[in-house]
């Protein structure tokens, strides 16, 4: 499989007809998949056997006593899940990446738009409204990294200088 591979360990005795049978199975998904199941087919007699989850990467597969014939343990590798980030400028909706969730992403330190007198200043998860006051909430600066945990929008956070603004910043946040 291109996505993973797995090892096996057979616990007991595979000859003894009076025992059940324990398979221990453990997939090692490729980077960016997960474990999507692991089933075993029945064998000729002795009914379906269980497959368990043991919580440490592992699973069991058991047999009941005097099971006979073949069987087939399947593991599917199924793909992490993305996020796509997008950039809101000056209007203009940009996707710029798919990434993986849980991966870091690092925000753009200079925008795609260009606005006569007025420069990028970082980014916002929510639209700023025109203000004097610098966001806090939701705003990460230029450069910043950023942990995705689903798609995200980002919206560009503009400064004018025109003097105004808290505590002598010189800038009007748009």
């Amino acid at each position: 499989e291109t996505n993973g591979t797995f090892t096996m360990d057979i616990s007991g005795n595979i000859k003894t007809c009076e025992t059940e049978v324990s398979v221990v199975v453990e997939p090692t998904p490729a980077n960016h998949y997960h474990i999507g199941s692991v089933t075993a087919t029945s064998p000729t007699t002795g009914g379906a056997p269980t497959v368990t989850d043991n919580d440490n990467g592992t699973y069991t597969i058991t047999y009941a006593a005097n099971s006979t014939g073949t069987s087939t343990i399947n593991v599917t590798f199924a793909e992490d899940a993305k996020a796509t980030i997008k950039l809101y400028e000056l209007g203009v909706l940009t996707t710029i990446a798919t990434e993986y969730v849980g991966e870091q992403y690092t925000l753009h330190t200079t925008s795609s738009q260009s606005c006569e007198g007025k420069v990028l200043v970082g980014w916002s998860t929510v639209e700023v409204v025109e203000t004097d006051t610098k966001p806090t909430e939701n705003y990460y600066e230029l450069g910043a990294e950023v942990t995705l945990a689903a798609t995200q929008t980002f919206y560009a956070v503009f400064a004018t200088a025109n003097g105004e603004g808290d505590s002598g910043s010189g800038y009007r946040y748009i």
